[in-house]
């Protein structure tokens, strides 16, 4: 049995965020996954990728406050990589915010597990669910302070 590749975790260059562009596409609608890749590419936006021998498994995007995609390729799930992607994109412990769908059951439970919280809609909102761009429902989330010195 051959020897599993040691995975990396990196800041992406051109070439990772090219790999990451055709991973959003694949996990989400191409709308949503072409936003994201344009976040990617704001100069204040860091993202990070996960890698191994064959390549970007997965990828987080933020900057200073807000998560803005994290991706994982299916085959991968269950391992614990999308929470040492989410652990590193926090990494120093501060308040943040994101966006879910919100029939993402998995990742809400993972960003709940992270001191992440569901937040209100915004004020003058008439109450009815936020939506992307493509209609696809979704919840917004803080970590608060307290939750950064919680889980640190």
């Amino acid at each position: 049995m051959p020897t599993p590749t040691p995975l990396e975790l990196i800041p992406a260059g051109h070439r990772e965020l090219v790999a990451a562009r055709v991973l959003a596409r694949r996990l989400f609608t191409v709308p949503k996954a072409d936003a994201l890749y344009e976040w990617m590419r704001e100069p204040n936006v860091r993202t990070a990728v996960l890698t191994d021998a064959d390549g970007v498994l997965g990828f987080v995007t933020w900057d200073n406050e807000t998560i803005f995609g994290l991706g994982l390729d299916p085959s991968r799930r269950g391992e614990g990589l999308a929470r040492r992607l989410m652990q590193h994109a926090m990494d120093p412990p501060r308040p943040m915010f994101l966006q879910v769908g919100l029939h993402n059951t998995p990742a809400q439970a993972l960003y709940r597990s992270l001191g992440f919280l569901p937040q209100p809609a915004p004020s003058g909102d008439d109450g009815a669910t936020d939506h992307y761009e493509d209609g696809t429902p979704f919840l917004r989330m803080h970590r608060p302070l307290q939750a950064t010195m919680e889980t640190s």
